[in-house]
């Protein structure tokens, strides 16, 4: 695996889709799905995120499983798997793993709640007026309250603001411009390890962050 020049070994990872569930039902809830790689150290790592069904099921159900790459496995366990609750609880249940005490991999129940403090891109960390936990702040306030008229109309909004600005700019014939990132046409890395693991699509743009961290967390 081609090391960066920092010497960091190379790694391709991506996000899982988010969603609302239960609108219909009057119970929102926040629901990941999809599958999604992460290919590095040899490893390529497959982990699928699936919701209820319409008739049978739990939410938040994953299942993640390790293989080595072609030729890059060594010694190591041919393949690994891990199923349960994201939110929850989940378990080994292939591998090396599973005959250990209790086979967890990960436990949120039992774990105290961490205090989690969202910070911004602001000199002081505090969150613009575009960053998400501000912008949507009514929306998720909506959800949250059971109060869906303000939770629609903000997100209405939202959209038809955004709409705007990207006809002004269209007529202005300029461009938005990133703060923190920078834009390339095409990710090498990806490129690489993603012929290991022949994700598609093969080719993949990429945002490099300019390393502005806001001051607050730069001292």
């Amino acid at each position: 695996m081609p090391p960066l020049a920092s010497g960091t070994p190379n790694t391709s990872s991506h996000l899982p889709k988010l969603r609302i569930n239960g609108l219909w039902y009057g119970s929102p809830y926040i629901e990941l799905t999809d599958t999604l790689y992460i290919v590095g150290g040899g490893f390529l790592s497959t982990i699928e995120y699936k919701g209820k069904g319409y008739f049978a099921g739990k939410s938040h159900q994953i299942k993640a499983t390790v293989i080595p790459l072609p030729g890059m496995g060594g010694s190591a366990p041919k393949k690994q798997v891990v199923k349960g609750l994201w939110h929850e609880k989940s378990k080994f249940t292939k591998g090396p793993h599973v005959s250990s005490s209790t086979g967890d991999f990960h436990d949120v129940v039992s774990k105290s709640k961490e205090i989690i403090t969202a910070v911004g891109g602001e000199k002081d960390g505090s969150q613009g007026e575009y960053e998400t936990r501000k912008l949507w702040n009514l929306v998720a306030k909506g959800i949250r309250e059971g109060d869906y008229e303000l939770a629609t109309r903000d997100k209405n909004r939202i959209e038809n603001e955004q709409r705007q600005m990207r006809k002004d700019e269209a007529a202005e014939e300029r461009k938005w411009q990133l703060k923190h990132f920078k834009k390339h046409e095409s990710d090498p890395i990806y490129e690489n390890l993603g012929k290991l693991a022949k994700l598609t699509p093969p080719e993949e743009d990429c945002y490099k962050f300019l390393v502005n961290w806001p001051e607050s967390l730069a001292r």
